[in-house]
């Protein structure tokens, strides 16, 4: 069963879509046939990888700076797309909890987790810049393990390690 539709188009748009499709040996409405398919195929391609991505756990790291600092990242394949610093001053159990929820598939953003991102900046810049130095910094927890003997004080008091 077919449907005719109607639109509105300006005209110069008409009258440039008429002479393609002359040129082309092709009707108007074979040409509007393609483009929806290609437009609805288009979509869903767009929608599967989408879902795909949402399906996957995101990855994220801990890292400690040599001040003490303790910052959060969060990844979607290789883009930082979540950054958090201060840890060190929240609550341990909150922490725990942020972490807990990253493993149980959570998502900072989708699910509008705070985060203390200065004007101007991206999550991805500022991971960028703290991980640019070669000492500095170390990476204390991420998605595979905790790695206590890369802890300072700060990494091992979120972490219940106090001596």
């Amino acid at each position: 069963m077919e449907k005719r539709i109607y639109i509105r188009v300006p005209e110069q748009l008409l009258k440039d879509f008429d002479a393609a499709c002359e040129a082309n040996y092709t009707t108007k409405s074979e040409v509007l046939r393609r483009a929806m398919l290609e437009y609805v195929r288009g979509n869903k391609k767009e929608d599967i990888r989408r879902n795909t991505i949402m399906a996957k756990k995101l990855s994220y790291q801990v890292l400690e700076d040599n001040g003490g600092g303790l910052h959060l990242a969060v990844f979607a394949g290789d883009e930082c797309i979540y950054y958090a610093s201060g840890l060190e001053h929240l609550p341990v159990a909150d922490v725990q909890e942020m972490l807990q929820a990253l493993r149980d598939g959570a998502h900072p953003v989708d699910d509008g987790w705070e985060s203390d991102l200065p004007d101007g900046y991206t999550p991805q810049q500022l991971y960028d810049e703290l991980t640019s130095y070669e000492y500095g910094w170390e990476i204390i927890a991420d998605d595979a393990g905790v790695y206590p003997e890369r802890m300072g004080a700060a990494g091992r008091m979120v972490f219940g390690l106090d001596d």
